[in-house]
């Protein structure tokens, strides 16, 4: 039934007795399939579907149950089928469990095959704590406060608060012993006037517990709140609130361990709801070191709703806080602080990175993630022992995925090799919505132990579609000249999309073959085509087929087609020029001279002077990784990039990969390393031709790419894609690489794919 009222909300804290009564079978199949029968007759609209489901023993559906063995491992097929069902329709479930006869690896699965959260109690008078967290997580709410106190045999004790601006909703709940007699007795007392004049303030519950709820404050209940509770015995008190506004603290972790004498990466996400969302906010934020000197300002940037910073004098052991405040012109908002432990540890790296553009539902990447100290990776051995690495997605609904990285050298892992300090996992992103990221590594460095926590946060949405026309325009042209396409491409997709073109139309070439899109945007793309000279006269039709980049996104239709006129040299003179004076005739054909001295004369400038200068040179001298070249280690090998005489050359570590320039055989890796230059890509290549002559030194950009599942190491971080420069070091397979403008002593090799590590390893 609907809870909004207050009135709702006491005759719902009316039902959650405490005083329940464990008794009777327990029948789970019965209860999920109710109550997804029930979320299939509710329109939920955008509100996230739980099932809260208590129970006081093991799945037992009626009396004797458990003696049949057959019986209770079809009961479980049955039930381990309608998680599924439930998991499917993104319906998480929230599972309360209390009693001594509960399966708690049942209560486990159940949730988490749900993306939910479970408690197990041994007193079912702590429901109510349970049902108080359980709400905290999937509503978000922010915990002000929990304490406990002991009231003896009889006695009172304040709690005080402040309600501000930014809060949306105040919760606090305060539970007794259900054992001791007389109950709790509760006075709340507003900053002003009596808490009878509050109409949006609830006070409400039975002997053993009460909760005191305020919804939407209005200016005049903003100030110190106090509430005065009488009882005895322990009284545990609880208190959160939905708010307006928030700014998080994502990276630290508050509370968590930093190394020390790492940058700090500061990032502070933004949160706001309602009439807020639309407020134009500022940040500010301070770190105070343990010296006590006075608190640095930290530079902050803004990337969409997150606040980016780096404080760079993490250089003493301690604690250091961290505090910030929100701003709406010159009125504070909000403020909060967090304190982080600067001590002698790794630092936790990882290619998580943060896409601004998010995630696509549907997408599976492989989370590789290490532990580093000055830059270099660490391996397990006596310095370090790890415990646990783990990947927890915390999604804003509530949903929760917790992921282990292992570093197994198994490669349902996507884990290449057991023991080389990289722990990986693939993470398949099926969950819409968005969400903070944390990696935590525990374990012992150095002979003490440690907690280490590093957090992203990042969305996930659905990959949406694109639409692609013609333009009915009448397209004309010659065979063996150029013609322009006109697109129509109407992108309805959160993320930027670039459609692969091609064509399956003999006597046609594709001189561009992908057309990029930026989110949601409609536009018109001119697609440049040559049509053969082999093409004969009259209608000829083309068809184009399209498709995404990604492979998630559809374009709608797959392929277009539509309808050229070739013509002949004097069809298309009249074509171009009927209906014009001499002057204008002129005029055209001065144009047209004018374009074939750009075009030509820009094309042939790109193949004859602009070509050669952007072939490959330098060399890439390797040696395994760990090896000491020079002092008593293995000689050096080197790959001279520019005998291949391209501007793209790929190392291949797979013998059998026949597109490879070079290869380096290595049985435990099968990735490419592809090495290019690039100048001015995305200009046509006439312009870039004429573009070249013109510019005294081309600022030609040298990257590397590893394809999957390779990875490569450079500068303490983990990446697929680095931009290359002469003498940069970086390592990837088991070898470590150092790219070179001039020749190397050590052994190199001639010959395209030629294995050059053929007998000396």
């Amino acid at each position: 039934e609907p809870v909004g009222s207050p009135a709702d909300k006491a005759a719902l804290m009316n039902k959650l007795s405490p005083k329940l009564d464990p008794r009777g079978d327990t029948d789970f199949v019965t209860a999920l399939e109710l109550a997804r029968r029930q979320f299939a007759e509710t329109d939920t609209g955008d509100k996230v579907p739980v099932i809260m489901l208590l129970t006081d023993g093991e799945p037992d559906p009626y009396p004797g149950a458990l003696a049949d063995e057959e019986f209770m491992a079809e009961y479980m097929e049955l039930l381990w089928e309608e998680v599924g069902l439930l998991a499917d329709e993104g319906i998480l479930i929230y599972n309360v469990a209390f009693s001594d006869e509960i399966d708690p690896e049942v209560i486990r699965r159940i949730s988490t095959e749900t993306r939910g959260l479970y408690y197990i109690m041994a007193d079912p008078g702590d429901l109510l704590v349970a049902f108080y967290q359980a709400l905290e997580a999937l509503k978000d709410r922010r915990s002000f406060l929990e304490e406990t106190v002991d009231l003896g045999s009889g006695g009172t004790h304040a709690f005080s608060f402040d309600v501000e601006e930014h809060i949306r909703q105040l919760n606090l709940v305060l539970v007794g012993d259900a054992a001791v007699e007389g109950g709790l007795d509760v006075v709340v007392t507003p900053p002003r006037g009596s808490a009878g004049d509050v109409d949006q303030l609830l006070v409400s519950g039975r002997e053993s517990y009460q909760a005191v709820i305020l919804s939407r404050p209005g200016e005049e209940q903003y100030g110190r709140w106090e509430v005065e509770v009488s009882g005895s015995g322990e009284i545990a008190a609880l208190g959160n609130a939905d708010l307006y506004l928030e700014a998080i603290l994502i990276d630290p972790v508050p509370s968590a361990s930093y190394p020390l004498n790492e940058p700090m990466d500061i990032r502070v996400e933004m949160i706001a709801r309602e009439d807020y969302a639309d407020a134009v906010f500022h940040l500010d934020l301070q770190v105070a070191g343990p010296d006590g000197a006075i608190p640095v300002d930290i530079p902050l940037v803004r990337e969409g709703n997150s606040f980016h910073g780096v404080f760079e004098e993490a250089d003493q052991i301690g604690d250091y806080e961290l505090s910030w405040q929100v701003y709406r012109g010159a009125d504070l908002l909000f403020s909060n602080t967090a304190a982080v432990e600067v001590r002698q540890l790794p630092l936790i790296t990882s290619d998580f990175f943060v896409d601004a553009e998010g995630f696509r539902l549907g997408e599976e990447m492989v989370v590789s993630s290490s532990l580093t100290r000055d830059a270099r990776r660490i391996q397990e051995g006596p310095t370090l022992q790890v415990e646990s690495f783990d990947l927890d997605l915390e999604y804003r609904d509530g949903a929760r995925i917790n992921l282990p990285l292992f570093d197994s050298g198994d490669r349902d892992h996507g884990n290449s090799r057991a023991g080389d300090g990289i722990w990986s996992n693939r993470l398949l992103f099926d969950r819409e919505g968005s969400a903070t990221a944390t990696l935590t590594a525990t374990g012992e460095y150095q002979g003490a132990e440690f907690i280490l926590k590093r957090s992203f946060g990042f969305s996930v949405a659905e990959a949406g579609r694109v639409a692609v026309s013609v333009l009915p325009e009448e397209l004309w042209t010659q065979p063996g000249r150029s013609l322009e396409v006109p697109l129509q491409i109407d992108s309805q997709s959160p993320f930027t999309q670039t459609l692969r073109i091609s064509t399956p139309t003999e006597n046609v070439e594709l001189v561009q073959d992908r057309v990029t899109v930026p989110p949601g945007e409609n536009a018109t793309a001119m697609l440049d085509t040559v049509v053969g000279e082999g093409a004969g006269f009259g209608s000829f039709y083309i068809t184009l087929d399209l498709e995404a980049e990604d492979g998630m996104t559809p374009v709608e239709p797959e392929a277009v087609d539509f309808e050229v006129m070739l013509l002949t040299r004097g069809e298309a003179f009249q074509r171009q020029y009927s209906g014009l004076g001499m002057t204008a005739g002129i005029a055209g054909v001065s144009a047209v001279l004018f374009g074939v001295i750009l075009f030509g004369g820009g094309s042939l400038l790109h193949s004859a002077y602009l070509k050669p200068r952007l072939r490959l040179k330098g060399y890439l001298v390797f040696h395994p990784e760990g090896d000491n070249p020079g002092h008593g280690g293995e000689k050096t090998r080197q790959v001279d990039l520019g005998q291949a005489g391209k501007p793209e050359v790929v190392v291949s570590f797979n013998s059998a990969n026949q597109r490879a320039d070079f290869i380096i055989v290595d049985d435990s890796y099968n990735h490419d390393l592809v090495i290019s230059n690039s100048w001015h890509d995305n200009l046509p290549r006439f312009l870039r031709g004429w573009k070249a002559l013109l510019t005294r030194n081309l600022a030609v950009e040298t990257t590397l790419k590893a394809t999957p599942p390779g990875i490569i190491e450079s500068g303490g971080s983990v990446q697929t894609t680095i931009e290359l420069h002469p003498g940069d070091i970086f390592s990837t397979g088991s070898f470590t690489f150092n790219y070179q403008k001039g020749r190397q002593a050590g052994t190199s090799v001639n010959g395209k794919g030629k294995d050059i590590l053929d007998g000396k390893m």
